[in-house]
């Protein structure tokens, strides 16, 4: 019997969230995010069911190559951060799923990319905290489209982000500014000492960051909605160099 083939592709997890389909409780992920996946990463895909924490995660993480941690309409609760203060909706379940994620995640040195919630669930899951109504204050950027817009279109309301000299994205767009979408109400107050900034909004609002000792990078924005944009496939590019690694 000849030998089975050493895997090409990166096998890579995807978390899900906890929705109500056909009245009844489901785990769900949007298609964007595994399109972007299998486009931009090539990578074999696992959905994650947020009732993994309840079973040995370092036996689960041992035996893939990533982690992606997506956007999702659903906001972290804010006891999770010390706070009282916070606007749903909520998903209790994938809150837990992906703290204890990342931060087992951090521990075995698995790679792990947060994109827009995936972010703020990396923040919080190392110590920091977040605040709500970004954008709201007078002479803040807006962080989403007016809400007469809806659908796609809110997906290409962009705003520029200044990249950290030196930092992941900045040396993998050889270039110190670049233009993002932004669909978020939410983000980082305090960023936990574990992170360092990669990329900020004109107001101050941290947009990336990626870990000092562990292979973890994250996202405000989307660029699973638009794979073929050249800051989209440098966000990518990042995470595939840290599953190399």
């Amino acid at each position: 019997m000849s030998p089975r083939p050493v895997p090409s592709r990166p096998l890579i997890g995807i978390l899900c969230c906890t929705n109500t389909v056909s009245n009844q409780n489901a785990q769900t992920v949007i298609n964007r995010y595994i399109d972007a996946v299998d486009r931009a990463l090539e990578g074999d895909i696992v959905l994650l069911p947020t009732n993994c924490r309840n079973g040995d995660l370092a036996s689960l993480l041992g035996r893939l190559d990533g982690v992606v941690l997506t956007g999702s309409p659903s906001n972290v609760e804010a006891r999770h951060y010390g706070s009282d203060v916070a606007t749903g909706p909520f998903d209790p379940a994938r809150d837990d799923a992906a703290l204890a994620l990342v931060r087992t995640a951090a521990a075995l040195m698995t790679p792990v990319l947060g994109i827009c919630r995936g972010l703020q669930e990396v923040n919080v899951a190392l110590g920091g905290s977040l605040r709500h109504g970004i954008g709201d204050a007078a002479g803040s950027v807006a962080h989403h489209a007016p809400d007469q817009i809806e659908g796609d279109a809110m997906f290409e309301w962009m705003h520029p982000v200044a990249l950290r000299q030196g930092g992941v994205l900045q040396e993998t767009l050889h270039r110190s500014t670049a233009d993002v979408n932004s669909v978020h109400y939410q983000g980082i107050e305090r960023l936990a000492d574990a992170l360092q900034i990669e990329a900020q909004a004109p107001d101050g609002t941290i947009e990336a960051v990626s870990a000092r000792d562990a292979p973890i990078f994250a996202v405000q924005w989307h660029p699973e909605y638009a794979v073929q944009d050249e800051v989209s496939q440098a966000v990518f590019s990042v995470f595939a160099k840290m599953m190399r690694r």
